[in-house]
């Protein structure tokens, strides 16, 4: 069981290239994860997708 929070919890995605393009992910949150783009932080716009139970 994942651990669910409001606030998402992101950590640097396993598929990020070592040049800097990073992308951090998000799966704390209930049925959804979010994506971003590392190098804008908090103002990064996010994707959602519907992960299912």
């Amino acid at each position: 069981m994942r651990d669910v929070s409001p606030t998402p919890l992101w950590r640097k995605s396993s598929r990020s290239a070592q040049a800097g393009n990073c992308v951090e992910v998000a799966t704390n949150m209930m049925d959804t994860a979010l994506v971003r783009d590392s190098k804008l932080g908090d103002w990064s716009p996010s994707s959602t997708a519907d992960v299912g139970s």
